[in-house]
């Protein structure tokens, strides 16, 4: 998730990781958990990173132009939610995936 995140908050990539979705469901399934885990590890972590957004040039750096603010002004603002809400989702889909690996039938996607 990591990954994915640093590549929306930076060059804002968030429906691009998509593409990576079946290489990280190969890899959930790989790993004991189910698809839902997989997927939540290329779309969640890309869209916490694209809505942190500290360094995305098309919405903060465009937008700031637009509004004729500084370049950047406000990244500790925005690094400072980006970080909290980070955590909540790794903490959400650890939880999710920690029950799947324990119960597999507590899965909501069976093969």
């Amino acid at each position: 998730m990591a990954i994915f995140s640093i590549l929306g908050f930076t060059i804002g990539a968030a429906e691009e990781m998509m593409a990576f979705v079946p290489i990280t469901i190969m890899i959930a399934r790989g790993l004991g958990y189910d698809d839902i885990v997989g997927v939540a590890i290329a779309s969640t972590g890309a869209a916490i990173g694209f809505s942190g957004g500290m360094l995305n040039p098309y919405t903060t750096g465009v937008a700031q132009g637009i509004a004729e603010l500084p370049l950047y002004s406000g990244i500790g603002f925005r690094t400072i939610g980006y970080v909290i809400f980070y955590i909540i989702a790794v903490w959400y889909v650890m939880r999710y995936a920690a029950k799947v690996k324990a119960d597999p039938k507590k899965a909501f996607c069976m093969e």
